[in-house]
């Protein structure tokens, strides 16, 4: 007990010295000695367990446990609390912060034969990768983590490994390994009586009913869940179960508002003291739902007027995170640069005082062998220089790979986030229709219908502006054989399923060419919708239609739509470039994705006026390579407004 109160002293003495800022404060910081490696480990032990209660009180924690383990250079505590630091940043959203130091851990880990400790750095570096969606890679580091558990005989740890294992294999679609995972993972927590692990475990099997559709059994396993965090004191987890309560809660008719309201406000209070703008978010769009639900209006209006503050705010900081990210990494990388500039004109500079010393003195010794000599330095200079461009091409590509990289998360993550007030509007345009739909009328109902289809419209935008985003971060493909006659076989089907009208077809016989099929599929997909879009007839004809050239396949389609005016037929190509926005549908991103399919191909793409009265002809070319294959015959075939081939 002595022992007990001794280091509990010993704690606030530090907490004391780290919240006064004067000189005063610098004179009572102890002198630490090798025996305070047990306070280091109280320290991140502490700050382990506040990372769910208060995330600003963890980090001044694990900074204390940090600060005092370097100065008595333990290793093993140094490793603690960088990788505890890590999990920390990680609750906070910063990422690469979080990823670097968990790396970091784990290498300490590695050289100082921390086994106990590195299992944790596979799990944890696991979870990062699975929140970033790669999977395969989040496998492996679990894989190792459970291996090492497994050694050890670490029962708190096999829960999460096994459970942890159980979301990436639902992920993946193996249902039956997953669900025997998470079952093992409960064995386990209930034998070693971990609260938190089952908690844990009944969050996730919650999920997967979720899922499932199973809304009664999800219910269930999130209320077991509730119970055993709050035995942990978890509050970070007890706010995410009492959200995911009130929101299937509302899923199934005559639901005890009053009760879910108690339940969000609850989670509400929990995610202010956690300062977690996410999950405040969540809470105050639940809150304003359910007043609405309870006619409390103004209170409604409230609790969404805090949710757009909170949206806003989260995208704020979202956006200056990013931002910050790429300064310091552009500054970093900049710095670097400068540096290895100057060491190489440096290494250049000595290199040539040499050369020139050594031919000076060879010219003297050897004359004779002067031109030999000069041969041979004319020789090394040309390697040299040639290998300082290899290294800049290749150091470029560094630089265009990870500007790319996150340039493509910056558009996921203002993506996910113009999506959710959308999800937002289209929820209380739906309830308010079902709620008020009786007073409104035919003319109220046809509003309420069109500002759903605003939201479905701006959906279908935002999906295919990522797509678009994510073709323009692509620089090379991997070829392979494609048969342009069955792709444009498959590509009609598709598109006349989609509910385009019928359509006369004229199909020359097609060759097989090198390219990539998905690509060259949502090639063809968009210029036929195109094609049956702009058009005033029932049963338009088009004409499929190639020509081998002495360099490239030329491919056509032909419509007798309602065409193209010239000074319009570069612009479409562009995005969000339309004829007519109000009546035709579509995002106007389309062309602009055939474009950019045709140049990552090395090809081209553009339009013409087609050889009728009306219409249009879209041309692509393809350069040729030594394995495509010449048309094949196809017997001539009618299909009424289907298909004719030729």
């Amino acid at each position: 007990m002595f022992q007990g109160i001794t280091r509990i002293a010993f704690t606030l003495t530090v907490l004391l010295c780290l919240i006064i800022e004067s000189q005063a404060a610098e004179d009572c910081v102890p002198n630490w000695g090798p025996e305070d490696a047990v306070l280091v480990d109280h320290l991140v032990t502490q700050a382990w367990w506040q990372k769910g209660e208060d995330v600003e009180r963890a980090l001044s924690t694990i900074t204390s446990a940090g600060e005092i383990a370097e100065a008595i250079d333990y290793q093993r505590g140094i490793a603690n609390s960088i990788h505890v630091e890590g999990v920390i940043r990680w609750y906070q959203g910063d990422v690469l912060i979080a990823y670097d130091h968990l790396l970091r851990a784990m290498s300490m880990r590695r050289e100082i034969g921390d086994s106990l400790g590195l299992g944790r750095s596979y799990n944890n570096l696991g979870n990062v990768l699975f929140n970033q969606e790669d999977f395969s890679e989040a496998l492996q580091y679990y894989q190792q983590g459970l291996s090492i558990r497994r050694a050890l005989r670490d029962s708190a740890g096999l829960v999460f490994s096994y459970s942890n294992l159980g979301d990436v294999f639902l992920k993946q679609s193996k249902v039956e390994e997953g669900l025997q995972a998470y079952g093992t993972a409960r064995e386990i927590a209930e034998q070693i009586q971990s609260s938190s692990g089952l908690a844990h475990i009944g969050g996730r099997m919650g999920h997967f009913y979720l899922e499932k559709g199973d809304y009664d059994l999800a219910a269930i396993h999130w209320e077991d869940a509730l119970l055993f965090a709050r035995q942990g004191n978890n509050n970070a987890l007890i706010a995410t179960l009492l959200l995911d309560l009130v929101e299937i809660s509302m899923m199934s008719p005559g639901f005890d508002i009053r009760t879910q309201q108690d339940n969000a406000v609850e989670a509400l209070d929990l995610a202010k003291k956690l300062k977690t703008p996410e999950l405040e978010a969540t809470a105050t769009r639940l809150l304003a739902q359910l007043s609405v639900a309870l006619g409390e209006h103004s209170q409604a209006f409230s609790y969404n007027r805090a949710y757009q503050q909170l949206e806003e705010e989260i995208l704020r900081i979202h956006t200056d995170k990013a931002i910050t990210d790429l300064r310091v990494q552009f500054d970093a990388e900049r710095l670097a640069r400068e540096t290895l500039a100057e060491e190489k004109a440096q290494q250049f500079r000595l290199l040539i005082a040499i050369i020139l010393l050594v031919f000076l003195l060879l010219g003297i010794v050897y004359y004779t062998h002067h031109i030999q000599q000069r041969e041979l330095r004319n020789e090394s200079e040309y390697r040299t220089t040639l290998e300082k461009r290899n290294a800049a091409f290749v150091q470029q590509n560094a630089e265009l790979v990870r500007a790319n990289q996150a340039l493509d998360q910056f558009a996921r993550v203002a993506s996910h986030d113009l999506k959710e007030p959308l999800r937002n509007i289209g929820s209380f345009v739906s309830l308010l229709k079902r709620r008020y739909a009786h007073t409104w009328g035919e003319e109220g109902a046809d509003y309420a219908d069109f500002v759903m289809r605003g939201v479905r419209q701006m959906y279908a935008v935002l999906d295919d502006l990522m797509e678009y985003s994510s073709l323009s971060l692509s620089s090379s493909i991997r070829l392979q054989e494609v048969d342009m006659q069955e792709l444009v076989q498959h590509s009609i089907q598709s598109v006349l399923s989609q509910g385009n009208a019928d359509a006369q077809l004229l199909i020359d016989p097609l060759p097989t060419i090198q390219g990539q099929n998905e690509l060259l599929a949502k090639l063809l997909d968009n210029l036929l919708a195109n094609a049956l879009t702009f058009t005033n007839k029932s049963c338009p004809a088009l004409h499929v239609g190639y020509q081998e050239l002495d360099k490239k396949h030329l491919f056509f389609l032909e419509d007798d739509g309602l065409g193209v005016p010239a000074d319009f037929r570069e612009k479409i190509f562009h995005p969000f470039q339309r004829l007519d926005r109000q009546a035709y549908s579509g995002t106007g991103i389309g062309l602009a994705l055939c474009r950019r399919v045709m140049q990552i191909h090395g090809g081209d793409i553009w339009v013409e006026a087609a050889e009728g009265a009306t219409g249009s002809r879209f041309i692509f070319t393809f350069p040729k390579h030594t394995n495509d294959q010449a048309p094949k015959w196809v017997q001539q075939e009618s299909l009424g407004c289907l298909a004719e081939n030729v």
